[in-house]
């Protein structure tokens, strides 16, 4: 694409809009939202960045022009060590599960109904009644501390 020109620098660039959108003013009840929150994105590209972050630090002369460009005050321009993307992560959890992996992460854990909340009826007023422990998930908390005190005892 730029075939007579020499790379010196490189960064990843994220630019963040104003997100400022008011549904409220735009939305009637004879419109699809559909269509109405598609109408919304198309504004919001076009809306002045509020930020602009890089990967790499640039030379002054490249952010001055970029912010020239993007309409980004030189104050709203930040360096950023960590990933501007995040997403990569999901596959290497992914790579990782399928090569056998399975020792790094935790294990499954499912939700559970605690026994002394009735799950046919409301909660808060059940909770507003009496105080009720929550754990994590599997409800061993009383369980473990039980078997606990019996190893001491034995």
């Amino acid at each position: 694409m730029f075939k007579n020109y020499e790379i010196k620098e490189k960064s990843l660039i994220r630019i963040t809009r104003n997100a400022d959108i008011d549904t409220e003013t735009i939305y009637d009840e004879d419109l699809d939202y559909r269509d109405a929150m598609e109408n919304l994105i198309k504004q919001r590209r076009r809306m002045n960045p509020v930020r602009m972050e890089l990967s790499r630090e640039l030379n002054k002369k490249m952010i001055s022009s970029l912010c020239k460009e993007l309409h980004v005050d030189k104050e709203h321009v930040f360096l950023s060590r960590v990933p501007l993307d995040m997403s990569f992560v999901f596959g290497i959890q992914s790579y990782l599960k399928n090569t056998a992996q399975e020792k790094l992460f935790y294990q499954r854990r499912t939700p559970r109904m605690t026994p002394q909340l009735d799950d046919k009826s409301p909660l808060i007023p059940q909770i507003l009644k009496k105080d009720v422990l929550l754990c994590n998930g599997i409800q061993q908390c009383g369980k473990n501390a039980e078997e606990r005190e019996k190893r001491k005892i034995k």
